[in-house]
């Protein structure tokens, strides 16, 4: 899971793309200058505000300021072009045939087919930064692991759509160790990455509750990882998608659990042009009704591969190699932060 390489992202955007650093360190000297991937994820977003994730159901549709801006306007709604910013198993990767399959997959397909075309009807191409995809407008949306920021987050040349997922960290034990929580951690070696915040936000978290942590660090995700599944560590802590990463390369995965303890909360969404209006309002429809047939009971919706549980369950949860549960991606009346967008 080798983080991959090209240009820094855009310095004025105010989108944090699940890293740290920058695209190419070799021509981006500051970890601030640029946000970079890690591993084959682009990241590091925390301290996200409440008030962010609701402002994101409800930020009003953006007017075209130029006579060509709305990719919905120029596009057939057959060829949706669903951009790729990281390729994160569970969520958005090729799978061994080369077709995109995953929770993000699923809700471009969706988009594609509340548009007027067909499940199949998606293009998806890798997008190397959000810089490429500002200046490509053949390009309709991103998705791929982006978590929207609490700065200026509907200002510039691209805009959120409405949180479709919530991601956060974690921890990760061995089912046959019987660990039910972070105090059965204290003073137990933890594996874990200096490429992110991770290890700051574990030390924060056992001080609060005056627990003895030892962290072991690595360097990158995947060097953890590995540590951990060699039995170095009694846990690894990372975010769900660097633990679906790994879960998808490991023989081990279903010797695993989740702790139920979140560290921290990040919302992904998905990233289209300011001036896509349309399309917004499309991509905005889509997880509502996807939402709202779940909230019915509603298993009917085979135009959109399913409602909102039925997606995520195939995909990431029950009924998928990961077997994530959905925490909080349940419905908010179970518990959860997944709410139906705002009618337009």
């Amino acid at each position: 899971m080798p983080a991959p390489r090209g240009e820094c992202l855009s310095r004025t955007l105010s989108l944090s793309l699940r890293c740290n650093s920058c695209l190419s360190r070799t021509a981006c000297p500051s970890r601030t200058a640029c946000p970079v991937p890690r591993r084959s994820i682009v990241r590091r977003r925390r301290g996200i505000s409440w008030a962010l994730v609701v402002a994101l159901q409800f930020v009003p549709v953006p007017n075209c300021a130029t006579p060509n801006c709305g990719n919905s306007a120029r596009a057939d709604p057959a060829d949706l072009v669903c951009g790729v910013a990281a390729e994160i198993p569970g969520f958005v990767a090729r799978d061994a045939t080369g077709r995109y399959e995953g929770f993000e997959a699923e809700f471009c397909r969706a988009v594609a087919v509340a548009r007027g075309g067909s499940r199949d009807a998606v293009r998806f191409v890798p997008v190397p930064n959000v810089a490429a995809f500002e200046k490509d407008t053949a390009v309709d949306l991103v998705v791929g692991g982006l978590t929207a920021s609490t700065t200026r987050a509907m200002a510039g040349p691209v805009v959120f759509g409405p949180v479709y997922f919530h991601d956060g960290q974690h921890v990760v034990v061995r089912t046959r160790d019987d660990i039910s929580g972070l105090e059965a951690l204290a003073g137990r070696p933890i594996c874990v990455t200096t490429a992110t915040r991770a290890a700051t936000t574990l030390q924060d978290r056992f001080a609060e509750h005056g627990l003895p942590l030892e962290a072991r660090v690595f360097d990158d995700d995947l060097q953890a990882w590995q540590a951990f599944e060699r039995g170095e560590c009694a846990a690894y802590s990372a975010d769900l998608v660097e633990i679906v990463q790994g879960y998808a390369t490991s023989s081990q995965a279903s010797d695993y659990t989740l702790l139920r303890e979140r560290l921290t909360l990040e919302p992904l969404a998905p990233v289209l042009h300011v001036g896509d209006a349309d399309l917004l309002r499309v991509v905005r429809r889509t997880l509502r009704e996807m939402v709202e047939a779940e909230l019915r009971g509603d298993q009917s919706v085979a135009r959109f591969g399913g409602n909102y549980g039925e997606i995520y369950e195939r995909t990431l949860g029950a009924r998928s190699p990961y077997k994530l549960p959905r925490a909080e991606n349940r419905m908010a009346r179970d518990g959860g932060l997944i709410t139906a967008p705002a009618a337009d």
